[in-house]
């Protein structure tokens, strides 16, 4: 058994030195590299099964993060390995599998919405990703917690808490007119960089997390807040959404949705 268990320790992190190194050669542009090391993990995979030991969360995680550095061709291969994680592991998939499918799968919407639902079902990130609290002077702040997530996670959890959570609250204050409910008085998207992370860590994880997350907003043209603090590394962790002009988007898209309706009832 204790052989067996370093075999799979083995061949786990073989396959994760592909997966870093495909992502490394992704993300310079190499895709004929990345290419090479995404089919390396999936043929160390394959051996490990030939030898008879059984993949475990980690290798799976590993596998499934060299496809997405493979690129979009290898997207459907992540689901399978994903599905057969699944099965074969028994239980939900971890924090560790989920971040990786989304990173396999964030060039495909559709996809990418449904693992993260699929991510909130099983509670894989928490209970606390969503987060609303009311202001000592009136009104609610609602923010996103993104600590641990990958760059995929990350983006389906930000699109669908733009497209659920936020779009009912401010319905909820439209419809109130800011009584009861409460208007929202600030939203944030938490990336994880905080002011406690030492100056001289300028390039990790988290500083790619929230360069990825302001390239999404950017995309989809949500508005944020473009103010600047006297001191940088205490506002780093947190990216500020224009409440104001996001109120007036969703309220112009409810009412040009309303005039649809109307038109085709006629």
């Amino acid at each position: 058994l204790k052989a067996n268990r370093s075999g799979v320790y083995a061949f786990s992190a073989a396959i994760t030195a592909c997966a870093r190194a495909g992502q490394s050669a992704a993300n310079r542009g190499d895709a004929a590299t990345a290419v090479q090391y995404t089919e390396k993990a999936i043929e160390l995979l394959n051996q490990m099964r030939g030898l008879g030991l059984t993949p475990d969360q980690y290798t799976y995680a590993a596998a499934i993060q060299a496809c997405a550095a493979g690129g979009a061709a290898y997207t459907r291969r992540a689901a399978e390995l994903f599905t057969e994680n699944a099965l074969t592991q028994g239980g939900a998939p971890n924090m560790i599998v989920f971040n990786s499918i989304l990173d396999a799968v964030r060039r495909n919407p559709e996809l990418s919405n449904l693992f993260w639902r699929r991510a909130l079902q099983v509670g894989v990130y928490g209970e606390r990703v969503v987060n609303w609290s009311q202001l000592a002077s009136g009104g609610f702040a609602g923010w996103i917690d993104l600590h641990n997530f990958g760059p995929g996670a990350a983006e389906a959890a930000v699109r669908w808490w733009l497209e659920v959570p936020v779009r009912e609250a401010l319905k909820m204050e439209r419809e109130s007119g800011g009584g009861e409910c409460g208007e929202i008085h600030s939203l944030r998207i938490i990336t994880g960089h905080g002011k406690t992370r030492p100056s001289h860590q300028v390039s990790d994880a988290n500083e790619d997390l929230r360069w990825t997350i302001d390239n999404l907003l950017v995309s989809i043209k949500c508005p944020t807040l473009l103010n600047v603090p006297l001191d940088p590394a205490k506002a780093m962790g947190a990216l500020s959404l224009d409440v104001g002009a996001v109120r007036w988007q969703l309220n112009a898209q409810a009412e040009a949705s309303t005039e649809s309706c109307t038109e085709s009832s006629t």
